[in-house]
């Protein structure tokens, strides 16, 4: 079982073992729908913001999106033949970012079915990005892998300059409500970073007392 929320904290969606999500308004416990997919092989899936739109990704490289109100799939594409690592939507859904080799970043347009922009793995980088998020305003994207942190623009999908410590392995990830602030937990060296995405600095900084 998987269990996501958005980036403002106003929905949530569950997704089980027998391919039923369920969406939930955490703030009244409320299902507000459930739903049976045919997602088998299922490695990753998210939700937008205004609970939506769903979308998933295979252990074969397969993306699919649906569209929650009329219980159908609206797009279905394929990245490469390995598995789906991280996915997520911007934040007015009209765009989703994918990464999966050969891709450590693809951004779809949900509008139009076409790839905005398609950005390779590049020599030395062996594995795609494992953790992705949009940014508040939607004009970044954070992607994360192993102990690599990036920021792109994502409009050119270019890295946008920014300094940050080893990661090493980072065990917790997440993103304020605002979409500006980004925490980064792990039990070892510098166990805990709080990053502005906005001044591109290091709000926090725990050192580790071992």
């Amino acid at each position: 079982s998987q269990l996501i929320t958005t980036q403002d904290g106003k929905k949530a969606a569950s997704f089980s073992n027998d391919g039923t999500v369920y969406i939930i308004a955490p703030e009244s416990g409320e299902v507000e729908a459930s739903l049976l997919l045919n997602a088998a092989g299922l490695t990753v899936f998210n939700l937008s913001n205004d609970g939506a739109l769903l979308a998933w990704g295979t252990g074969k490289g397969e993306v699919s999106v649906f569209e929650v109100a009329y219980s159908q799939v609206i797009d279905t594409f394929r990245i490469g033949n390995k598995a789906v690592q991280s996915l997520a939507f911007s934040p007015d859904g009209a765009q989703l970012a994918v990464a999966g080799n050969p891709y450590q970043l693809l951004i779809r347009d949900i509008s139009t079915k076409k790839a905005l922009l398609r950005s390779p793995l590049e020599a030395g980088q062996i594995s795609p990005y494992e953790w992705l998020s949009y940014t508040g305003d939607g004009d970044r994207i954070i992607g994360i892998r192993a102990s690599e942190f990036a920021v792109h623009n994502a409009a050119t999908g270019e890295i946008v300059p920014a300094s940050l410590s080893d990661l090493r392995a980072p065990e917790l990830i997440a993103l304020a409500p605002s979409g500006d602030v980004l925490v980064v937990a792990n039990r070892e060296q510098n166990p805990l970073w709080a990053y502005d995405l906005k001044s591109l600095t290091v709000l926090v900084e725990a050192a580790s007392d071992k």
